[in-house]
């Protein structure tokens, strides 16, 4: 027996009923007990935890003839949304076990399986036949029964395929967590779903195969824009222009696809991403002041901005959890501070973000 790297032998105590020492082949941790000579008495496997992947692509490779070797090469989809591409000894697909000998390309994609991975690192796939499927459905995230059919919680992992492009086609895959999480479909996206189940009746695991159209997934967030000059880059045959921004309250970029010509200057914006993660630009929400200029006070819990008259034109609150966002103009880079750490005389724009009761939450300031 290998285990945990080191070769064991079945000892003259072993007492494990119906199974010799060959038989055994550990794909998940577990426990042996030896005796005192370092010979393997018994054992005592864990629980698996199943491992789930939905099959995107598979292909023989190297197989000749009839009956020739080779193997299957697979690229899966697992729960936490990468897309690794496998080598794979066999797929069972419903009471019939694959190898390449036998497996004809593509056959069983888009559907569910289990995994195990042997000692030579060759996935084994096994389909799951007691999914769900729901064809042609709208997506609700309002609803626990996000299709229409089947009933989601806020631990539910949702794995979607999307179609980046359809001129060349691409597809990328995405995760939600939570039926709230999920994307909600427009007017004429139908897609496919694939749901796993568990005894309670509440979905696991869910595939949506959203491939059929572009513009499925667009989420909605708001960042900072730092430079209004953009850089223009191309992923192919679309061109993008990539703005320096703070997003999520670190140094990153919004790329806007260059057919977008609208001008930007320097400020919040809301911010909606397609399932590309390229960005569409429109006013800054209520709750966000876009100022050029520095505040001439932003000390003792008071940041107010004066006209040249030196008269309070804006006055507004801070306390400790209020964030500085520092941020260089030339390079991007971000320092993340408190309002005392603003060098105010250096400050060429200024973006507040306030809160429900009218304190500044968050400031922007770019030198």
């Amino acid at each position: 027996m290998t285990f945990g790297g080191a070769t064991y032998t079945q000892s003259g105590k072993w007492i494990v009923a119906d199974k010799t020492i060959a038989d055994i082949a550990f794909n998940t941790d577990a426990t042996i007990y030896l005796d005192a000579g370092g010979y393997v008495i018994s054992y005592k496997e864990t629980v698996a935890a199943l491992n789930y992947a939905v099959l995107d692509e598979a292909v023989v490779v190297g197989k000749t003839g009839i009956t020739g070797s080779g193997y299957i090469e697979a690229r899966i989809a697992l729960t936490d949304g990468t897309t690794p591409i496998v080598k794979v000894s066999s797929i069972k697909i419903g009471n019939t076990t694959y190898t390449a000998a036998d497996y004809i390309n593509n056959r069983g994609i888009g559907a569910w399986y289990t995994y195990v991975v042997d000692a030579t690192g060759n996935y084994m796939l096994t389909e799951v036949t007691s999914v769900t499927n729901n064809n042609n459905v709208a997506i609700d995230n309002t609803k626990a029964q996000f299709d229409g059919n089947n009933i989601a919680n806020s631990n539910t992992v949702f794995v979607v395929k999307y179609m980046i492009s359809d001129a060349p086609a691409a597809y990328g895959y995405a995760v939600y967590t939570g039926y709230a999480a999920l994307p909600k479909t427009a007017v004429g996206q139908d897609v496919n779903v694939s749901a796993i189940v568990a005894p309670n009746g509440i979905t696991t695991y869910a595939y949506i195969d959203a491939s059929d159209f572009v513009g499925y997934g667009a989420t909605t967030s708001y960042a900072f824009i730092s430079s209004a000059t953009p850089t223009l880059y191309a992923a192919g045959a679309i061109k993008y222009n990539a703005f320096r921004a703070v997003v999520n309250g670190a140094a990153g970029s919004v790329n806007v696809l260059e057919g977008n010509t609208e001008a930007y200057t320097v400020g919040i914006y809301t911010v909606t991403y397609d399932t590309n993660g390229y960005a569409t630009l429109t006013a800054a929400p209520v709750n966000v002041k876009n100022i050029v200029g520095a505040p001439a006070i932003a000390a003792n819990g008071v940041i107010a901005f004066t006209d040249a008259d030196k008269n309070i034109t804006a006055s507004y609150a801070y306390n400790a959890s209020t964030v500085a966002y520092m941020v260089n103009g030339i390079t991007g880079a971000v320092t993340v501070g408190t309002v005392e750490n603003i060098a105010i005389g250096a400050v060429k724009n200024t973006s507040l973000v306030l809160d429900t009761n009218g304190a500044v939450k968050e400031i922007y300031v770019v030198y």
